[in-house]
């Protein structure tokens, strides 16, 4: 199997601190050493002839809002033939903790600002690739009264918001949930996180093994 991705290409990733990881640190510079830097690894040694430019646009904590609002300069301003959003747990969690000051993390808005974004980027680029990458929770708790349980009932309501908007825009998709929880039907969440956001080595290597398939040709 091969990416779509085609020799001299150029792609972009955009997100929250999972696609950020440490990209902007002097050590991980530039593409972090997350899910981002494993899967130019995995794209170079699979198609080593097949050159691919590729960006890190995340930054830790950002919401759908906050990529809204700079959106143009880093994302658009790049002319990427490829863009790959992956955001929405920063929304969830702080939702989740505080409604009424998070407001603006509603799934509601989410979608608001997520569409724009998208609605953007189409009409500056109309020959852009894009993939939507759902956001996830690792925690396999189920329970009501927890806030793991209803962190992993609310960001369902952010997945399905992506998978529409997939849709709607007629976009390449990786469900990260599915994705992570066949994964653990067989170990603990431990296994690839110590928080169930951010991703050990392990963690960044199923999903950039996910991206890489998702981008098949």
């Amino acid at each position: 199997m091969t990416t779509a991705l085609l020799k001299d290409q150029h792609l972009l990733f955009i997100g929250d601190s999972i696609t950020d990881c440490g990209r902007r640190d002097k050590v991980n510079a530039p593409l972090g050493c997350g899910y981002v830097n494993t899967f130019s690894n995995l794209q170079t040694l699979r198609e080593p002839a097949k050159t691919i430019r590729i960006t890190n646009s995340g930054i830790g904590g950002n919401t759908a809002e906050d990529l809204y609002q700079r959106w143009q300069d880093d994302a658009l301003l790049f002319h990427p033939d490829w863009l790959a959003v992956k955001i929405g747990i920063n929304d969830c969690n702080r939702y989740l903790s505080n409604p009424e000051e998070h407001h603006k993390q509603c799934p509601a808005d989410f979608r608001k600002y997520l569409q724009g974004s998208l609605k953007r980027s189409v009409e500056a680029l109309p020959d852009l690739q894009l993939l939507l990458i759902t956001p996830f929770y690792l925690s396999r708790d189920s329970a009501e009264d927890t806030y793991r349980g209803k962190c992993k009932t609310l960001v369902g309501e952010y997945q399905a918001i992506v998978k529409e908007l997939a849709e709607e825009f007629n976009t390449r998709l990786l469900d990260t949930q599915a994705l992570f929880d066949a994964f653990l039907e067989h170990h603990p969440p431990a296994k690839l996180s110590q928080d169930m956001v951010h991703l050990n080595e392990l963690g960044a290597l199923i999903l950039a093994e996910g991206v890489y398939t998702a981008l098949k040709g």
